[in-house]
């Protein structure tokens, strides 16, 4: 089943990607620390969630603190737009999670 692709996901996020800047809020949302090349000298945080039908569904992204990112973010500035990336928009079971965090 998905069971080994959601844990290999999840280690990979956490492990190969985002390494020592991910923390586990709950066994389903990870916060993730980076900066923004548009925002010098500004940390940030993304939260990523999973639904139970991860990874058949995409991750839910956060963003805080609120910034301006048009296309990207919702109007609030908070959530990632399902559109923003061609990776989120086109995910699937073989997408990678640490990637499409990354971008």
């Amino acid at each position: 089943g998905y069971g080994d692709v959601r844990a290999q996901q999840i280690m990979g996020l956490c492990q190969q990607y985002f390494a020592g800047r991910t923390r586990t809020v709950a066994p389903d949302c990870y916060d993730v620390q980076f900066s923004i090349p548009a925002y010098p000298g500004r940390q940030f945080t993304m939260r990523v969630m999973l639904s139970p039908q991860f990874p058949v569904e995409a991750p839910r992204l956060q963003l805080w603190p609120h910034c301006t990112l048009p296309g990207i973010l919702s109007e609030s500035g908070s959530y990632v737009l399902p559109s923003a990336t061609e990776k989120l928009l086109r995910w699937g079971p073989t997408s990678s999670l640490g990637l499409v965090v990354w971008e």
